[in-house]
């Protein structure tokens, strides 16, 4: 597994941070690929407070099961639009590491968002 060192972050800790699937009631937008989410569909919600902002995301169902897997794995938290910027730079480490397994399961969670990646005004 890759060593990812947070402290070269500059960010502040969540006062509080909760996630959960629930289908969604109306059309949204992944936070994470950009792809229309249709009501019915499973989504990951994150709502999280840091540094007195309240803040709410939501990911389609394939981004949300990537990001819980990268965030049981790796012990960290962040906002779910951020973590694809995590899971490049475990790609990065793991290579430098030398780390097949993690280059492989990593790289392979890139490719899964970005081939779902829906370009700024494009639709899905």
């Amino acid at each position: 597994m890759c060593e990812l060192d947070y402290t070269d972050y500059d960010f502040e800790p969540f006062e509080f941070e909760g996630r959960r699937f629930q289908k969604t009631r109306k059309p949204r937008k992944c936070d994470l690929c950009g792809r229309a989410i249709t009501p019915g569909e499973m989504t990951l919600v994150q709502a999280s407070k840091s540094d007195g902002d309240f803040s709410s995301e939501r990911v389609c169902k394939q981004c949300g099961d990537i990001a819980e897997d990268f965030f049981k794995e790796h012990s960290f938290f962040t906002n779910l639009s951020a973590v694809d910027h995590y899971i490049d730079e475990c790609v990065e480490r793991s290579r430098e590491e030398r780390d097949a397994a993690a280059v492989r399961k990593w790289a392979k969670a890139q490719r899964a968002i970005s081939r779902r990646h829906v370009p700024l005004g494009g639709t899905s």
